[in-house]
């Protein structure tokens, strides 16, 4: 559907999907998922409405969910490849979601940031 048309992408259906997405114990969060990475690289019309609805969030929270292991990596860069579009990287909340995609690798020095303090190499 999204690349015979995909200016005519239904709204209710990305919601549907985002709705079923945001359910870790769903057992069609893959398949939602996986519907919205597809239509995330099939044009700017379909970001822009997986981004009204939600989406995008759904998709970073599924790279760093670690019962998505499965579609972590084409989802990772489905969102690369939309953060390395200039058209369609503003339908990225950058503060929010990639702050949350690098929290992963820097929790733990701002954790434990008094235990480092004294040392001379930290990494």
């Amino acid at each position: 559907m999204f690349q015979v048309v995909p200016d005519s992408v239904p709204l209710p259906l990305m919601r549907a999907c985002v709705s079923v997405a945001g359910i870790s114990s769903d057992n069609c969060r893959g398949v939602a998922l996986d519907v919205l990475r597809t239509a995330v690289v099939a044009g700017p019309e379909c970001v822009r409405v997986v981004a009204t609805c939600g989406g995008i969030d759904c998709l970073f929270d599924a790279v760093i969910d670690p019962s998505c292991k499965r579609v972590a990596m084409p989802t990772l860069f489905s969102l690369l490849y939309v953060m390395n579009a200039p058209e369609l990287r503003k339908f990225v909340r950058p503060r929010f979601a990639v702050q949350r995609l690098l929290s992963a690798f820097t929790a733990d020095i701002r954790t434990h940031r008094d235990e480092l303090w004294g040392c001379e190499v930290v990494f």
